[in-house]
């Protein structure tokens, strides 16, 4: 077969195949006929759509296709090129700035400061062009009775469009998710490409996402939850990136106290309900904060905020536990 001349060329060879055009169209939120108008030549795509293209396309289309941009858009593209040629890494002057706050933030602030820094920095490295990036912090939920962990929490996420600045808090998940099984079974895990993976496995969806990765975050052999990513283009998450990921859930583990972490034989995790069922109740989280410290005060019995919203959590918990079938041992 004749090797493709131009990238337009190259595209139309990708989008012959119908689920694969689909798949670009989701990845570059555009319709469909907006690839084939750049085919034709009846339209040129902005320099983000050509930046998020480039990452959209599979790693066997990849290289080329940038050779061929490159040949077309030089001058558009040189930047963004030399951008991407550069290494994925955490700098050393990150790292000491992390050390540097946990030696010098407040024992009550240091666990919200250190997640929102590293997020923030993982954030910015990761997606620098906005094209479509949650990254967020699934906590364990304290154990309400029996000493087992039953579900895991978003007390942090951060994210860029097509997803709301901050599109998990006070979201649960359980054994139905990537999450639950990376913290479950303390090893890491990715989804290359969600559309493919519906069916296969237990698998909960997530709306705009079309690759999923997870990393736990551990200490001492004890699993406080997990560092967790969803990206709007599938096979996002390379080798590259994933190692990157794993060094942020690394640095995460300094922003958690001992007793957050628990051992992997406490953690049952049961199946938590659809994020249409807690979305009404997750975006009220804060006012059932309230409500419980006040209830506390009128005993005379007040509680710190960390005491109040571990008492919610428990209690959301328990409802969504409720709703849910019971897994199979």
């Amino acid at each position: 077969m004749k090797k493709p001349q131009t990238w337009r060329e190259l595209l139309k060879k990708v989008i012959d195949d119908p689920r694969e055009k689909e798949r670009l169209a989701r990845s570059l939120d555009v319709n469909a006929l907006t690839l084939t108008r750049w085919v034709n030549r009846q339209s040129t795509p902005r320099p983000d759509n050509l930046s998020k293209l480039l990452n959209a396309l599979r790693p066997q289309h990849s290289a080329l296709f940038r050779e061929l941009l490159a040949a077309e858009f030089r001058d558009t593209t040189e930047k963004l090129l030399a951008s991407e040629a550069e290494p994925l890494t955490i700098s050393s002057t990150f790292y000491a700035q992390i050390l540097g706050e946990l030696a010098n933030t407040d024992r009550s602030q240091h666990t919200w400061s250190l997640c929102q820094t590293i997020l923030q920095h993982a954030l910015t490295q990761f997606d620098p062009y906005h094209q479509g990036l949650i990254l967020a912090i699934l906590n364990c939920t304290p154990p309400a009775q029996d000493d087992t962990v039953r579900s895991l929490y978003t007390p942090m996420s951060l994210a860029t469009s097509p997803w709301t600045a901050t599109p998990l808090q006070f979201m649960f998940f359980g054994m139905e998710s990537l999450a639950g099984y990376v913290v479950s079974s303390c090893r890491a895990s990715t989804i290359e490409d969600c559309q493919e993976e519906q069916g296969r496995r237990l698998f909960r969806p997530i709306e705009h996402a079309n690759s999923l990765a997870a990393y736990p975050i551990k200490q001492f052999g004890r699993v406080a939850g997990c560092l967790w990513s969803a990206s709007t283009q599938a096979g996002f998450f390379t080798p590259e990136r994933l190692m990157v990921l794993k060094h942020y859930a690394d640095l995460l583990a300094l922003a958690f106290t001992f007793d957050a972490f628990y051992e992997p034989e406490r953690i049952v995790l049961g199946i938590m309900p659809p994020d249409a069922v807690q979305y009404p109740s997750s975006s009220t989280f804060r006012q059932r904060l309230v409500q419980v410290a006040r209830a506390a005060a009128d005993r005379e019995e007040p509680l710190s905020n960390s005491q109040a919203e571990q008492i919610a959590l428990q209690s959301l918990e328990k409802e969504y536990l409720l709703l849910s079938p019971t897994p199979r041992q």
